[in-house]
Protein backbone atom coordinates (compact mmCIF):
# COMPACT_ATOMS: atom_id res chain seq x y z
CA UNK A 1 0.00 0.00 0.00
CA UNK A 2 1.03 2.99 -0.41
CA UNK A 3 1.64 5.98 2.35
CA UNK A 4 -1.44 8.14 2.12
CA UNK A 5 0.10 10.97 0.71
CA UNK A 6 -0.70 12.79 -2.63
CA UNK A 7 -0.32 16.01 -4.60
CA UNK A 8 -2.70 17.49 -7.78
CA UNK A 9 -1.86 19.27 -10.72
CA UNK A 10 -3.90 21.31 -13.32
CA UNK A 11 -3.58 22.18 -17.18
CA UNK A 12 -0.82 21.74 -16.71
CA UNK A 13 -1.59 19.81 -13.80
CA UNK A 14 -2.88 19.37 -9.99
CA UNK A 15 -0.53 17.57 -7.67
CA UNK A 16 -2.45 15.19 -5.71
CA UNK A 17 -1.30 12.80 -2.68
CA UNK A 18 -2.57 9.14 -3.07
CA UNK A 19 -5.33 8.20 -0.67
CA UNK A 20 -6.87 10.93 2.08
CA UNK A 21 -5.40 11.45 5.67
CA UNK A 22 -8.68 10.66 7.34
CA UNK A 23 -11.60 12.37 9.14
CA UNK A 24 -13.85 11.89 12.09
CA UNK A 25 -17.20 13.23 12.52
CA UNK A 26 -18.18 12.72 16.53
CA UNK A 27 -21.70 11.93 17.65
CA UNK A 28 -21.78 15.37 19.53
CA UNK A 29 -25.07 17.32 20.17
CA UNK A 30 -25.97 20.01 18.03
CA UNK A 31 -26.35 24.11 18.83
CA UNK A 32 -27.66 26.65 16.57
CA UNK A 33 -25.66 30.25 16.54
CA UNK A 34 -27.32 33.28 15.88
CA UNK A 35 -24.10 35.33 14.68
CA UNK A 36 -25.60 38.11 12.96
CA UNK A 37 -29.29 39.47 14.02
CA UNK A 38 -30.87 42.23 11.39
CA UNK A 39 -27.53 43.20 10.19
CA UNK A 40 -25.97 43.58 13.71
CA UNK A 41 -23.26 41.67 15.21
CA UNK A 42 -24.42 39.41 18.03
CA UNK A 43 -20.78 37.26 17.60
CA UNK A 44 -17.27 38.38 18.04
CA UNK A 45 -14.02 36.80 16.67
CA UNK A 46 -11.68 35.56 19.24
CA UNK A 47 -8.10 35.70 18.60
CA UNK A 48 -5.16 35.17 21.05
CA UNK A 49 -2.96 38.15 21.77
CA UNK A 50 0.04 36.70 20.23
CA UNK A 51 -2.09 34.81 17.43
CA UNK A 52 -0.22 32.63 14.92
CA UNK A 53 -0.13 34.42 11.37
CA UNK A 54 -2.44 31.08 9.93
CA UNK A 55 -5.47 32.27 12.73
CA UNK A 56 -5.32 35.69 12.40
CA UNK A 57 -5.83 35.22 8.07
CA UNK A 58 -8.37 32.61 9.12
CA UNK A 59 -9.94 35.36 11.63
CA UNK A 60 -9.71 38.45 9.26
CA UNK A 61 -10.99 35.54 6.30
CA UNK A 62 -14.01 34.39 8.39
CA UNK A 63 -15.00 38.49 9.18
CA UNK A 64 -14.98 39.29 5.48
CA UNK A 65 -17.26 36.83 4.53
CA UNK A 66 -19.75 37.16 7.06
CA UNK A 67 -19.60 41.34 6.37
CA UNK A 68 -20.27 39.90 2.61
CA UNK A 69 -23.29 37.95 3.85
CA UNK A 70 -25.10 39.96 6.34
CA UNK A 71 -23.18 43.54 5.69
CA UNK A 72 -22.26 43.20 9.55
CA UNK A 73 -18.70 43.52 10.47
CA UNK A 74 -17.92 41.28 13.32
CA UNK A 75 -15.53 42.78 15.99
CA UNK A 76 -12.08 40.77 16.45
CA UNK A 77 -10.96 41.17 19.59
CA UNK A 78 -8.12 38.91 22.21
CA UNK A 79 -10.44 39.35 25.45
CA UNK A 80 -13.59 37.70 25.16
CA UNK A 81 -15.09 39.63 28.10
CA UNK A 82 -14.76 42.43 26.07
CA UNK A 83 -17.75 41.02 23.42
CA UNK A 84 -21.33 39.95 23.75
CA UNK A 85 -22.81 37.36 22.49
CA UNK A 86 -21.58 33.78 20.90
CA UNK A 87 -17.32 33.79 21.16
CA UNK A 88 -16.10 32.68 17.87
CA UNK A 89 -12.65 30.62 18.72
CA UNK A 90 -10.31 31.23 15.96
CA UNK A 91 -7.30 29.46 16.63
CA UNK A 92 -5.62 28.39 19.94
CA UNK A 93 -6.28 30.87 23.05
CA UNK A 94 -6.47 30.68 26.56
CA UNK A 95 -10.27 30.25 25.75
CA UNK A 96 -9.65 26.93 23.81
CA UNK A 97 -6.94 25.65 26.02
CA UNK A 98 -9.73 25.80 29.34
CA UNK A 99 -11.37 23.52 26.52
CA UNK A 100 -8.51 21.54 26.29
CA UNK A 101 -7.51 22.25 22.96
CA UNK A 102 -4.11 23.45 22.01
CA UNK A 103 -2.49 23.63 18.99
CA UNK A 104 -0.52 20.90 19.93
CA UNK A 105 -3.79 18.61 20.33
CA UNK A 106 -3.80 18.28 16.74
CA UNK A 107 -1.96 16.17 14.16
CA UNK A 108 -0.13 18.33 11.26
CA UNK A 109 -3.03 19.82 8.89
CA UNK A 110 -5.92 18.22 11.15
CA UNK A 111 -8.58 20.71 12.24
CA UNK A 112 -11.76 21.05 14.43
CA UNK A 113 -15.05 22.64 14.02
CA UNK A 114 -17.03 22.90 17.19
CA UNK A 115 -20.92 24.27 18.03
CA UNK A 116 -20.83 24.53 22.19
CA UNK A 117 -23.71 26.46 23.56
CA UNK A 118 -22.46 29.73 22.99
CA UNK A 119 -19.58 29.55 21.40
CA UNK A 120 -18.21 28.55 18.09
CA UNK A 121 -14.50 26.79 17.91
CA UNK A 122 -12.25 27.22 15.15
CA UNK A 123 -8.68 26.08 15.11
CA UNK A 124 -6.22 23.11 13.63
CA UNK A 125 -2.48 23.08 13.74
CA UNK A 126 -0.98 25.92 12.81
CA UNK A 127 3.19 26.44 12.43
CA UNK A 128 4.48 28.76 15.29
CA UNK A 129 4.31 31.83 13.16
CA UNK A 130 3.35 35.15 14.66
CA UNK A 131 4.01 37.57 11.86
CA UNK A 132 1.50 40.44 11.36
CA UNK A 133 -1.21 39.59 8.84
CA UNK A 134 -2.63 43.10 6.56
CA UNK A 135 -5.06 41.19 4.92
CA UNK A 136 -4.90 43.76 1.76
CA UNK A 137 -1.08 42.73 1.48
CA UNK A 138 -0.65 39.36 -0.32
CA UNK A 139 3.25 39.23 1.05
CA UNK A 140 2.07 38.55 4.86
CA UNK A 141 -0.22 35.95 4.23
CA UNK A 142 0.46 32.29 5.30
CA UNK A 143 2.91 30.44 2.97
CA UNK A 144 0.55 27.68 1.43
CA UNK A 145 2.75 24.50 2.39
CA UNK A 146 2.91 26.19 5.76
CA UNK A 147 1.05 24.62 8.64
CA UNK A 148 -2.09 26.27 8.65
CA UNK A 149 -4.86 24.20 9.66
CA UNK A 150 -7.40 26.86 11.68
CA UNK A 151 -7.64 28.08 7.95
CA UNK A 152 -8.58 24.93 6.78
CA UNK A 153 -11.57 25.07 9.88
CA UNK A 154 -12.81 28.63 8.92
CA UNK A 155 -13.19 27.83 4.97
CA UNK A 156 -15.05 24.07 5.87
CA UNK A 157 -17.49 26.48 8.37
CA UNK A 158 -17.98 28.59 5.69
CA UNK A 159 -18.50 25.77 3.00
CA UNK A 160 -20.44 23.57 5.67
CA UNK A 161 -22.49 26.13 7.13
CA UNK A 162 -23.06 29.53 5.55
CA UNK A 163 -22.90 27.99 1.93
CA UNK A 164 -20.05 29.95 0.29
CA UNK A 165 -18.02 28.72 -2.40
CA UNK A 166 -15.79 29.91 -4.34
CA UNK A 167 -15.59 29.49 -8.22
CA UNK A 168 -12.59 31.62 -9.84
CA UNK A 169 -10.80 34.73 -8.25
CA UNK A 170 -12.57 38.25 -7.02
CA UNK A 171 -15.61 38.81 -6.02
CA UNK A 172 -17.44 37.57 -9.66
CA UNK A 173 -16.40 34.14 -8.54
CA UNK A 174 -17.78 34.15 -4.68
CA UNK A 175 -21.23 33.00 -4.45
CA UNK A 176 -22.97 33.20 -1.06
CA UNK A 177 -26.54 34.09 0.11
CA UNK A 178 -27.08 37.40 1.38
CA UNK A 179 -29.36 37.54 4.63
CA UNK A 180 -29.63 40.23 7.82
CA UNK A 181 -29.80 37.55 10.48
CA UNK A 182 -26.96 34.75 9.93
CA UNK A 183 -27.86 31.46 12.33
CA UNK A 184 -25.48 28.20 11.73
CA UNK A 185 -26.49 25.08 13.51
CA UNK A 186 -24.06 22.26 13.67
CA UNK A 187 -22.16 19.70 15.97
CA UNK A 188 -18.69 18.84 15.74
CA UNK A 189 -16.12 17.87 12.77
CA UNK A 190 -12.34 17.05 13.50
CA UNK A 191 -10.39 15.71 10.34
CA UNK A 192 -7.74 16.14 7.95
CA UNK A 193 -8.11 17.30 4.58
CA UNK A 194 -8.45 14.22 1.73
CA UNK A 195 -4.66 15.18 0.12
CA UNK A 196 -1.85 16.11 2.02
CA UNK A 197 -0.80 17.61 -1.06
CA UNK A 198 -2.47 19.90 -3.22
CA UNK A 199 -1.10 22.62 -5.47
CA UNK A 200 -2.13 23.82 -9.34
CA UNK A 201 0.37 25.29 -11.82
CA UNK A 202 -2.67 27.12 -13.15
CA UNK A 203 -2.58 29.21 -9.73
CA UNK A 204 1.91 29.77 -9.56
CA UNK A 205 2.71 32.03 -8.58
CA UNK A 206 -0.50 33.04 -7.06
CA UNK A 207 -1.69 35.35 -9.33
CA UNK A 208 -5.06 35.94 -10.93
CA UNK A 209 -4.19 36.76 -14.37
CA UNK A 210 -2.37 33.65 -14.58
CA UNK A 211 -5.42 31.63 -13.46
CA UNK A 212 -7.10 33.38 -16.55
CA UNK A 213 -4.81 33.15 -19.23
CA UNK A 214 -4.31 29.35 -18.81
CA UNK A 215 -8.17 28.66 -18.32
CA UNK A 216 -9.95 30.84 -20.83
CA UNK A 217 -10.19 30.29 -24.86
CA UNK A 218 -8.23 33.36 -25.68
CA UNK A 219 -4.60 34.42 -26.25
CA UNK A 220 -3.13 36.84 -24.29
CA UNK A 221 -3.64 39.47 -26.92
CA UNK A 222 -6.92 38.59 -28.38
CA UNK A 223 -9.27 41.54 -27.55
CA UNK A 224 -12.05 39.29 -26.39
CA UNK A 225 -8.60 38.60 -23.44
CA UNK A 226 -8.95 41.97 -22.32
CA UNK A 227 -12.53 42.08 -22.54
CA UNK A 228 -13.03 39.30 -19.97
CA UNK A 229 -10.41 40.61 -17.68
CA UNK A 230 -12.46 44.19 -17.57
CA UNK A 231 -15.46 42.18 -16.80
CA UNK A 232 -14.18 39.69 -14.26
CA UNK A 233 -12.77 43.38 -12.33
CA UNK A 234 -14.46 46.21 -13.19
CA UNK A 235 -12.97 47.89 -10.50
CA UNK A 236 -9.16 47.04 -10.77
CA UNK A 237 -9.38 47.33 -14.30
CA UNK A 238 -11.02 50.63 -14.48
CA UNK A 239 -8.89 51.84 -12.13
CA UNK A 240 -5.51 50.65 -13.35
CA UNK A 241 -6.44 49.64 -16.80
CA UNK A 242 -4.80 46.20 -16.34
CA UNK A 243 -1.25 47.38 -16.36
CA UNK A 244 1.12 48.47 -13.97
CA UNK A 245 2.85 47.08 -10.79
CA UNK A 246 0.01 48.37 -8.37
CA UNK A 247 -2.37 45.73 -10.41
CA UNK A 248 -0.16 43.22 -10.20
CA UNK A 249 -0.05 43.52 -7.02
CA UNK A 250 -3.57 43.56 -6.30
CA UNK A 251 -3.94 40.86 -8.83
CA UNK A 252 -1.14 38.69 -7.62
CA UNK A 253 -3.38 38.90 -3.81
CA UNK A 254 -6.84 37.92 -5.33
CA UNK A 255 -5.37 34.48 -6.79
CA UNK A 256 -3.48 33.93 -3.54
CA UNK A 257 -6.50 34.57 -1.74
CA UNK A 258 -8.24 32.35 -4.24
CA UNK A 259 -5.66 29.60 -3.42
CA UNK A 260 -5.53 29.43 -0.26
CA UNK A 261 -9.41 29.04 -0.23
CA UNK A 262 -9.41 25.91 -2.07
CA UNK A 263 -6.62 24.83 0.71
CA UNK A 264 -3.81 24.45 -1.96
CA UNK A 265 -0.62 23.29 -0.63
CA UNK A 266 -0.13 21.37 2.33
CA UNK A 267 2.95 19.17 2.47
CA UNK A 268 5.82 20.29 0.47
CA UNK A 269 6.70 18.31 -2.44
CA UNK A 270 9.09 18.21 -5.97
CA UNK A 271 9.22 15.92 -8.29
CA UNK A 272 9.84 17.84 -11.26
CA UNK A 273 13.08 17.48 -13.73
CA UNK A 274 16.30 18.52 -12.05
CA UNK A 275 18.96 19.56 -13.77
CA UNK A 276 18.71 21.80 -15.92
CA UNK A 277 20.96 24.22 -13.60
CA UNK A 278 23.72 22.11 -14.40
CA UNK A 279 24.40 23.90 -17.48
CA UNK A 280 25.08 27.23 -16.11
CA UNK A 281 27.53 25.20 -13.06
CA UNK A 282 29.00 22.82 -14.88
CA UNK A 283 28.48 23.64 -18.44
CA UNK A 284 30.68 26.00 -20.50
CA UNK A 285 29.03 27.40 -23.34
CA UNK A 286 31.56 28.05 -26.17
CA UNK A 287 29.53 30.88 -27.80
CA UNK A 288 29.57 32.88 -24.15
CA UNK A 289 31.62 35.84 -23.62
CA UNK A 290 31.46 34.42 -20.13
CA UNK A 291 30.41 31.78 -17.83
CA UNK A 292 27.28 31.81 -16.16
CA UNK A 293 27.46 33.60 -12.04
CA UNK A 294 26.59 30.01 -10.92
CA UNK A 295 29.54 28.29 -13.10
CA UNK A 296 31.61 25.72 -10.63
CA UNK A 297 33.80 24.06 -12.38
CA UNK A 298 33.39 22.60 -16.19
CA UNK A 299 32.57 18.49 -16.34
CA UNK A 300 31.71 17.60 -20.15
CA UNK A 301 31.92 14.15 -18.97
CA UNK A 302 28.91 14.77 -16.56
CA UNK A 303 26.84 15.49 -19.97
CA UNK A 304 25.11 13.30 -22.34
CA UNK A 305 27.84 12.19 -24.80
CA UNK A 306 27.60 11.95 -28.54
CA UNK A 307 25.91 14.65 -29.46
CA UNK A 308 26.86 18.11 -31.14
CA UNK A 309 26.88 21.32 -29.20
CA UNK A 310 24.74 21.73 -26.13
CA UNK A 311 23.73 18.29 -24.49
CA UNK A 312 20.10 16.88 -24.14
CA UNK A 313 20.68 15.38 -21.61
CA UNK A 314 23.07 14.39 -17.69
CA UNK A 315 25.20 11.03 -18.12
CA UNK A 316 23.03 9.11 -15.38
CA UNK A 317 25.41 6.71 -15.24
CA UNK A 318 28.86 8.63 -14.68
CA UNK A 319 30.04 7.74 -11.12
CA UNK A 320 31.42 11.37 -10.56
CA UNK A 321 28.08 13.00 -11.48
CA UNK A 322 26.53 10.60 -9.01
CA UNK A 323 28.47 11.71 -6.20
CA UNK A 324 27.75 15.54 -7.07
CA UNK A 325 23.73 14.85 -6.92
CA UNK A 326 24.31 12.83 -3.67
CA UNK A 327 26.49 15.85 -2.31
CA UNK A 328 23.67 18.29 -3.89
CA UNK A 329 20.82 16.00 -1.64
CA UNK A 330 22.65 16.24 1.24
CA UNK A 331 23.40 19.56 1.67
CA UNK A 332 20.00 20.70 1.02
CA UNK A 333 18.71 18.33 3.51
CA UNK A 334 21.44 19.61 5.65
CA UNK A 335 19.34 23.29 5.91
CA UNK A 336 21.44 24.91 2.79
CA UNK A 337 19.02 26.23 0.29
CA UNK A 338 18.95 24.41 -2.60
CA UNK A 339 20.94 25.42 -5.88
CA UNK A 340 19.56 26.80 -9.12
CA UNK A 341 17.22 24.79 -10.73
CA UNK A 342 16.79 21.78 -8.11
CA UNK A 343 13.49 20.17 -7.44
CA UNK A 344 13.73 20.03 -3.79
CA UNK A 345 11.28 21.01 -0.83
CA UNK A 346 10.14 19.65 2.11
CA UNK A 347 11.85 16.36 2.89
CA UNK A 348 11.93 15.58 -0.85
CA UNK A 349 14.63 15.98 -3.15
CA UNK A 350 13.85 15.21 -7.14
CA UNK A 351 16.24 13.63 -9.96
CA UNK A 352 14.14 13.76 -12.55
CA UNK A 353 15.75 13.63 -15.98
CA UNK A 354 15.45 16.94 -18.72
CA UNK A 355 12.08 16.88 -20.45
CA UNK A 356 13.35 15.12 -23.75
CA UNK A 357 14.33 11.45 -24.62
CA UNK A 358 17.50 12.14 -26.06
CA UNK A 359 19.87 10.37 -23.49
CA UNK A 360 23.22 9.34 -23.53
CA UNK A 361 24.69 7.74 -26.14
CA UNK A 362 27.76 6.27 -24.54
CA UNK A 363 27.81 2.38 -24.17
CA UNK A 364 27.44 2.30 -20.15
CA UNK A 365 24.18 4.09 -20.43
CA UNK A 366 23.15 2.26 -23.77
CA UNK A 367 23.49 -0.86 -21.89
CA UNK A 368 20.53 -0.10 -19.82
CA UNK A 369 17.86 0.13 -23.11
CA UNK A 370 14.88 -1.75 -22.72
CA UNK A 371 15.15 -3.59 -26.02
CA UNK A 372 12.13 -5.46 -25.51
CA UNK A 373 10.15 -2.05 -24.83
CA UNK A 374 11.07 -0.79 -27.90
CA UNK A 375 8.59 -0.54 -30.24
CA UNK A 376 5.91 0.03 -27.37
CA UNK A 377 4.35 2.94 -29.32
CA UNK A 378 2.44 4.73 -26.41
CA UNK A 379 4.00 8.68 -25.25
CA UNK A 380 3.85 6.36 -21.65
CA UNK A 381 6.39 3.48 -21.73
CA UNK A 382 9.13 1.61 -20.19
CA UNK A 383 12.23 1.67 -22.75
CA UNK A 384 14.24 3.91 -20.28
CA UNK A 385 12.65 2.64 -16.86
CA UNK A 386 15.51 0.69 -15.39
CA UNK A 387 18.20 3.11 -16.89
CA UNK A 388 16.36 5.81 -14.91
CA UNK A 389 15.28 4.35 -11.33
CA UNK A 390 18.49 2.61 -11.90
CA UNK A 391 20.02 6.27 -11.40
CA UNK A 392 17.60 7.15 -8.65
CA UNK A 393 18.31 4.23 -6.85
CA UNK A 394 22.17 4.89 -6.32
CA UNK A 395 21.52 8.46 -5.42
CA UNK A 396 18.65 7.28 -2.84
CA UNK A 397 21.11 4.60 -1.33
CA UNK A 398 24.15 6.72 -0.50
CA UNK A 399 21.44 9.72 0.70
CA UNK A 400 19.58 6.95 3.21
CA UNK A 401 23.13 6.96 4.93
CA UNK A 402 23.39 9.90 6.37
CA UNK A 403 19.51 10.73 5.84
CA UNK A 404 17.13 8.00 6.43
CA UNK A 405 14.28 9.49 7.00
CA UNK A 406 14.27 12.16 3.70
CA UNK A 407 13.22 11.05 0.16
CA UNK A 408 14.14 10.71 -3.53
CA UNK A 409 12.37 11.84 -5.69
CA UNK A 410 11.45 11.03 -9.20
CA UNK A 411 8.23 10.59 -11.88
CA UNK A 412 6.84 7.43 -13.09
CA UNK A 413 6.61 9.41 -16.40
CA UNK A 414 7.48 9.28 -20.32
CA UNK A 415 9.85 6.90 -21.14
CA UNK A 416 10.32 5.54 -17.48
CA UNK A 417 6.44 5.26 -16.60
CA UNK A 418 6.22 1.61 -16.28
CA UNK A 419 8.31 0.03 -13.45
CA UNK A 420 11.75 -1.29 -14.31
CA UNK A 421 12.21 -5.04 -14.79
CA UNK A 422 15.56 -5.17 -13.75
CA UNK A 423 15.63 -2.97 -10.78
CA UNK A 424 13.52 -2.41 -7.99
CA UNK A 425 13.54 0.87 -6.86
CA UNK A 426 14.76 1.50 -3.52
CA UNK A 427 11.78 2.43 -0.67
CA UNK A 428 13.04 5.89 0.06
CA UNK A 429 12.58 7.21 -3.36
CA UNK A 430 8.74 9.14 -3.47
CA UNK A 431 7.05 8.62 -6.34
CA UNK A 432 4.63 11.23 -8.86
CA UNK A 433 2.72 9.33 -11.08
CA UNK A 434 2.23 11.66 -14.55
CA UNK A 435 -0.93 10.54 -15.60
CA UNK A 436 -3.27 11.68 -18.73
CA UNK A 437 -6.36 11.59 -17.52
CA UNK A 438 -8.43 13.99 -19.81
CA UNK A 439 -7.25 11.82 -22.44
CA UNK A 440 -8.90 9.15 -21.61
CA UNK A 441 -11.39 9.49 -24.72
CA UNK A 442 -8.56 6.78 -25.92
CA UNK A 443 -8.68 3.36 -24.28
CA UNK A 444 -5.34 2.66 -24.92
CA UNK A 445 -4.11 5.44 -23.53
CA UNK A 446 -6.38 5.24 -20.40
CA UNK A 447 -5.18 1.25 -19.90
CA UNK A 448 -1.75 2.58 -19.97
CA UNK A 449 -2.40 5.20 -17.27
CA UNK A 450 -4.36 2.27 -15.30
CA UNK A 451 -1.55 -0.06 -16.44
CA UNK A 452 1.14 2.76 -14.63
CA UNK A 453 -1.10 2.39 -11.32
CA UNK A 454 -1.25 -0.90 -11.58
CA UNK A 455 2.54 -1.61 -11.30
CA UNK A 456 3.73 1.10 -9.34
CA UNK A 457 0.41 0.61 -6.08
CA UNK A 458 1.63 -3.25 -6.34
CA UNK A 459 4.99 -2.76 -5.25
CA UNK A 460 4.36 -3.03 -1.68
CA UNK A 461 6.95 -0.27 -0.72
CA UNK A 462 4.41 1.95 1.24
CA UNK A 463 6.28 4.99 -0.57
CA UNK A 464 4.97 8.08 -0.45
CA UNK A 465 3.15 8.89 -3.85
CA UNK A 466 1.09 11.65 -5.83
CA UNK A 467 -0.16 11.85 -8.66
CA UNK A 468 0.95 14.98 -11.76
CA UNK A 469 -2.62 14.93 -13.56
CA UNK A 470 -1.20 16.63 -16.67
CA UNK A 471 -3.42 18.73 -19.27
CA UNK A 472 -6.43 18.35 -16.55
CA UNK A 473 -8.51 21.36 -18.10
CA UNK A 474 -10.62 19.94 -20.42
CA UNK A 475 -9.88 23.07 -22.84
CA UNK A 476 -7.92 23.96 -25.93
CA UNK A 477 -7.47 27.23 -27.65
CA UNK A 478 -9.44 27.39 -30.93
Amino acid sequence: MFRKTVGFVLCTAWLLSLGGLGSSASAQPEYSLTLVHDGQPTSAIVLAGRATRAAQFAALELQEHVRLITGATLPIVTNPSEAAGVHIYVGESPGTRRMGLRNDSFGVQEYLVRFLPEALVLMGHDAEDYGEVDHSNWATFPDIFSRHATEYAVYDFLERYCDVRWFRPGNLGTEYPEMQTLTVRGGEVRRCPGFSHVNSYMGIPGDARIFDRRTRLWMNTDLQAQEAEALLYPELYAKYQGKGGEYMLKMRRLGLLFMHRHRTGGEPFKAGHAFYGYYQRFWKDPSATEPSPLFEVEHPDWFAQGYQGKPPQMCYTNPEFIAQVVKDARDYFDGNPPHYGAQAAGDFFGVGPMDNSSYCKCPRCQAWFDEERAADPLFSNGRWSDYLWNFANQVAREVRKTHPDKYITLSAYSKYALYPRRVKPEPNIGLQLALHVRNWWCPAIKQRDLEVVDQWTGDGSGRPAYVYGYWSFPAEIA
